[in-house]
């Protein structure tokens, strides 16, 4: 859907472009206005906006000098469904990035914590490894020491 003019929208609803305008400024729409061509053109999302608060019935202000026609009025509804179709579509397609983006991290998150696990368990290894290195130089050590003095026994039986 294209943007619209003020006239545009106006002549759909069936009042001035001043009423329009007027309505624009109600609702704190003129920062969404862009100007093409010296026209002021209007989002549809905003455009929605507009029609609705003219449909609306308030008993504060005054209805529409013209009264919208049921042609319109369906228009209008159209227009709303088709824009909230629209944005419920990208809302869907953000929402599948967004798994995407959470699958991605999770599968992350996963190799991070099985590479970690996995230096962990290699570290504990060479750890296990090390003490068994360590108790076998003891060992070694030890049975070095014990055959010492049987040695020297040995060398003093011959000197005795």
């Amino acid at each position: 859907m294209r943007d619209k003019t003020v006239k545009e929208i106006a002549e759909e609803i069936g009042v001035s472009k001043s009423a329009v305008m007027k309505k624009i400024d109600n609702l704190g729409l003129r920062f969404s206005l862009k100007k093409i061509a010296n026209q002021l053109a209007i989002d549809t999302h905003s455009e929605a906006l507009i029609k609705q608060s003219f449909f609306e019935k308030s008993p504060t202000k005054k209805s529409p000098t013209k009264s919208p026609t049921k042609t319109s009025s369906v228009r209008l509804d159209q227009q709303i469904i088709d824009m909230l179709q629209m944005e419920l579509k990208s809302k869907n397609e953000l929402i599948k990035a967004q798994q995407k983006t959470i699958d991605r991290l999770a599968s992350t998150i996963e190799i991070y914590s099985q590479k970690e696990l996995a230096t962990k368990l290699i570290e504990g290894q060479n750890l296990t490894e090390k003490t068994n290195t360590i108790k076998e130089i003891e060992f070694i050590t030890q049975e070095k020491n014990d055959k010492k003095p049987s040695f020297l026994s040995f060398f003093q039986r011959f000197k005795n």
